[in-house]
This record gives structure tokens, sequence and C-alpha cells, in this order.
């Protein structure tokens, strides 16, 4: 079994998929609210809004779906930088040189300095 890295986190908030689904839970929950007030006041006009909102929301989410695959893979790439993997396939650059092209794909690397904390 593969144990989880302590530094990862659980929920990673900048991923694009996350921000997608957390805007489109909140018009969602929005919408409704409107539409419950509006059958409670007999207000006509808030279920116009709430289905325009739900409509507006299934529309930018199909349109959010269409983006998101290039989204996700940038994201991956920036990830695998960061924990000093090749950006390229994700293959572990730990051990190599600063410089140089990756042993799995042929992709140049540059690794980052990291600054060293002093105590």
């Amino acid at each position: 079994m593969k144990m989880p890295d302590p530094e990862e986190e659980l929920i990673d908030l900048d991923h694009p998929a996350v921000g997608c689904a957390i805007g489109t839970a909140f018009v969602i929950l929005f919408a409704v609210a409107l539409a419950v007030v509006s059958y409670l006041f007999n207000w006509c006009w808030g279920f116009l809004i709430a289905a325009f909102l739900i409509y507006a929301v299934v529309e930018g989410s199909l349109l959010q779906a269409l983006e998101l695959p290039e989204q996700i893979k940038a994201y991956r790439k920036k990830r695998w930088a960061k924990r000093g993997r090749c950006r390229g396939c994700g293959y572990s650059l730990h051990g190599s040189p600063a410089e140089g092209e990756c042993p799995e794909c042929g992709k140049r690397y540059r690794k980052k300095n990291k600054k060293k904390e002093k105590s």
C-alpha cells in the first residue's frame, strides 16, 4: 500500500476542476434558494431568474469542460516541476545534474536552486 505524502494537501484548491466545481455548486445553490423563495412568495420573476442561472451554469460547465483537459495538463506539469520531476513525462530527476536532458523522454530541464534556511 502506498503511503500518502505528508506534504501533499488532502484537497488541492489550485486544481482547475476544484474551482469549477465550487463555482458551479455556489450558483446552483443560489438558484435553488431563489426558486424556493419565489415559490413561497408567488414571485414569477424569481423562477425566470433561477431558470436562467441554472441554464448559465450548465452552459458554463460545458464550456469549462472543453478547456479542462488543457488546464489539468498545465497544472500537472507545474506540479511535477515543483516536486523535482520532468515537465514532459513526470520522471523523477532527483539525483540528476542541475541541468540536462530527461533520461526518459529527452526533454531539456533546469532545476531551480532552492535557498537553504539558516538556523
